[in-house]
């Protein structure tokens, strides 16, 4: 009987130390950004955790990359990124002058998009319409960008 509970015991704190050990799974998150008005100029990708700033304020990204277009498409990698929510937000700056470039009344001259092809409507696209969700698989993210 003392072996029994002495087996009993081991097994569970051996189970218990490879839940506490276990290591967290981080994602590749392929983004794909499709109907370019042009392959000019470089398609700029910023990352948002949070509302915080989303889709403009780049000092609150989580990370940023940049990608170059071919036949009208860009694909562009996030590795090692970890379990949880964000929101992606693209710019097609066909003139590489790290701007959106907008017109008299401040709508955009250059492409924009947004995770899950979320929408302006009268202001930029919300975060929680961009939300995606990253679960430590490998993911493929489609975004159109559009143009005004």
């Amino acid at each position: 009987m003392p072996s029994f509970l002495i087996w009993t015991v081991l097994t569970v704190f051996l189970a218990m130390s490879k839940e506490s050990i276990s290591p967290v799974l981080n994602s590749t998150v392929t983004v794909e950004i499709h109907s370019l008005r042009s392959d000019a100029g470089t398609v700029r990708l910023s990352l948002y955790s949070s509302a915080d700033g989303f889709p403009s304020d780049l000092s609150r990204t989580l990370r940023k990359a940049t990608g170059k277009a071919a036949a009208r498409k860009c694909t562009i990698e996030l590795n090692d990124l970890p379990p949880g929510d964000y929101a992606i937000a693209v710019l097609h700056d066909e003139n590489d002058n790290n701007k959106m470039d907008t017109n008299l009344f401040g709508l955009p001259k250059e492409g924009y998009g947004a995770s899950n092809d979320a929408k302006a409507s009268f202001g930029p696209p919300k975060y929680e319409d961009a939300r995606c969700t990253v679960n430590g698989k490998a993911k493929t993210i489609r975004i159109k960008m559009r143009y005004m």
